[in-house]
């Protein structure tokens, strides 16, 4: 699972988890295959996990824990976590992310397999290069340059990332959108 999909998947699951469960958890087991992320409770609001994977209202479980990881930047907007951890499972090339409510636990499964589809050249690409991948996909809109380097967890020099997203443009997995002080960046696809 990309980086920025797992602090996902871990943010909803603080976010969403029942606390009211005596011994109850959030896990995060690692398998050769796999990642799994788990949280105590279910799915309440007449979610399920097919909708979760669709646009869909957020009514987070525990809201002030959730306001925090919005105004902290951990969590983009609420509603948007399970698309956007969809979408950048996908753009890494993997299969499909899956969610199950089991009734006592929700638990995100994604996995490390690459599948057939394409993934244009990212495998020589660098760490740094990789993550500003995610972030476009994670967003969903294009960025400016600066919001780009803020959400980076290493941080870049302006130069740096200048020729990290002019080596993501020549590769086509990015492109420029507007001019001047309205530039801009997306991912292509």
């Amino acid at each position: 699972m990309p980086a920025l999909a797992t602090r996902e998947a871990s943010a909803n699951a603080l976010c969403h988890r029942d606390y009211s469960i005596i011994g109850g958890s959030v896990g995060e087991a690692v398998y050769d295959d796999r990642l799994e992320i788990s949280s105590s409770g279910e799915l309440h609001f007449g979610l399920t996990p097919d909708k979760l994977l669709m646009q869909h209202d957020s009514h987070p479980w525990n809201p002030l824990i959730a306001h925090v990881f919005f105004l902290r930047g951990i969590i983009e907007e609420w509603g948007r976590g399970t698309l956007a951890m969809a979408r950048l499972a996908a753009s890494a090339g993997l299969p499909p992310l899956q969610i199950q409510n089991t009734g006592r636990c929700v638990r995100v499964c994604s996995w490390y397999r690459r599948s057939t589809r394409s993934t244009r050249g990212r495998e020589d690409l660098e760490i740094r290069q990789q993550e500003i991948l995610e972030v476009l996909d994670l967003a969903g809109c294009p960025l400016k340059r600066r919001e780009i380097g803020s959400r980076l967890r290493a941080k870049a020099t302006d130069r740096q990332l200048l020729r990290d997203l002019s080596v993501l443009r020549k590769k086509g997995l990015a492109v420029i959108t507007g001019r001047g002080t309205s530039t801009s960046w997306k991912r292509s696809h």
